[in-house]
């Protein structure tokens, strides 16, 4: 019996230890006098593993994060062509990365779009968001970027979850500059990876 008890209790704390979660992303907006259309959140850090589901509230939408839009997605996924509320749409993240994703309604693709971070977790089953700063945001063409902790690659992607930029920094720096002179101006997602977590932070390119 106490060996029984012993083999029972070590499955139910492994279980505890891979727990997963399930996150929501709430998908709304669109048609006449109704709100831009959008997601919210529209940038959320998860583990492997986890799940999101997409809940559609409002208006014609789907969310799309397919090869012919997002090609450096390392995994691709879509709920399909444009459709009326209410829907919901559950996607499990395998790969770590950066996913991005948007809907394919008309024009919603310029304020309905997001991206999903997907980290490995730690031993602890998760990996912390790390502070991180950008100046000037806006900015015209010289980047600071600043962390509580080590920065070891920065990434930005596009309004479309497009990779415009990644480098590694093999030095012991908490603050490095990125020449933003060739970014076309709007809006990106800037991922600072750290060996303690990561930070993701939205800039806006004049």
């Amino acid at each position: 019996m106490k060996i029984l008890f012993t083999i029972l209790t070590v499955c139910v704390i492994s279980l505890s230890a891979t727990a997963q979660t399930s996150y929501e992303i709430i998908a709304a907006g669109g048609g006449f006098g109704n709100p831009a259309p959008s997601y919210v959140p529209n940038m959320l850090t998860i583990n492997v593993g986890d799940t999101v589901r997409f809940i559609n509230t409002q208006g014609t939408h789907n969310v799309h994060g397919g090869e012919d839009d997002f090609p450096d997605n390392p995994e691709f996924f879509s709920s399909g062509v444009p459709t009326p509320a209410p829907w919901e749409f559950e996607y499990v993240f395998n790969e770590p990365g950066e996913y991005g994703f948007h809907c394919t309604q008309g024009n919603h693709s310029s304020t309905q779009f997001g991206v999903i971070t997907v980290v490995i977790p730690n031993s602890l089953n998760e990996l912390p968001a790390v502070e991180v700063g950008l100046y000037p945001n806006p900015v015209v063409d010289r980047l600071a970027v600043e962390s509580s902790e080590v920065i070891d690659r920065v990434e930005l992607r596009d309004v479309h979850g497009r990779l415009v930029f990644s480098e590694r920094f093999n030095g012991a720096m908490n603050k490095i500059y990125l020449s933003t002179f060739e970014l076309s101006s709007g809006l990106y997602s800037v991922s600072v990876f750290t060996n303690e977590g990561v930070g993701v932070k939205q800039l806006f390119k004049d």
